[in-house]
């Protein structure tokens, strides 16, 4: 709650509001330069266990390896 998870409005400095700074940013490096590969890819949309309440799991990336 200190740091705005679970807490109405925004908080930059919440973990949400890092990571959605994060994604902004690398949005904006995409628009600016098609090219652009990140240093240390990362799996899209990853899960630990097979969701629920997702209707199509294509675009789920399940995660196996415990390390």
């Amino acid at each position: 709650m200190e740091t705005g998870e679970g807490a109405s409005g925004d908080n930059e400095d919440s973990h949400y509001g890092r990571f959605k700074a994060m994604g902004d940013q690398y949005d904006q490096m995409l628009k600016e330069d098609r090219g652009f590969v990140s240093g240390c890819p990362a799996v899209r949309n990853p899960y630990s266990i097979l969701p629920q309440d997702v209707g199509n799991l294509s675009g789920v990336n399940l995660l196996e390896d415990r390390l």
